[in-house]
């Protein structure tokens, strides 16, 4: 239920959202989808965020990911998978920040690789 809230919130500002509580069913959206940022929470039935986060690394090793927990305790070694912790406790303007300023990012480095990588005609 409060998964579907997110969603509807997320979509009224604007966003298209691929929304689960099922982390392989996330890993699947990955795969036949575009997707700009992935948000998890680290407290899920299946496995925690940290678990998650470095699957969709190791798949999309440039999306960005940010970890959205009510939890304090995020250990070391979950974060290493994470661009951004955000806490569900602190205004949502911050979250909204944190979505715009790694997606600006992740798009200056694909524009960065596109142009690094342009095959010349000088050969």
């Amino acid at each position: 239920m409060l998964l579907s809230l997110y969603q509807s919130v997320f979509e009224s500002l604007g966003f298209e959202v691929l929304a689960t509580s099922s982390p392989n069913e996330a890993l699947e959206h990955l795969s036949s989808h575009g997707v700009d940022v992935a948000i998890l929470d680290y407290d899920m039935p299946e496995m925690d965020g940290g678990a998650l986060a470095s699957m969709i690394k190791d798949q999309c090793p440039m999306l960005p990911v940010i970890l959205y927990s009510g939890n304090p305790f995020i250990p070391h070694v979950a974060r290493r998978w994470v661009d951004a912790i955000c806490a569900k406790a602190a205004p949502r303007a911050e979250l909204l920040a944190t979505i715009d300023r790694l997606s600006q990012n992740a798009q200056r480095e694909k524009n960065n690789r596109l142009r690094t990588f342009t095959p010349s005609s000088n050969h």
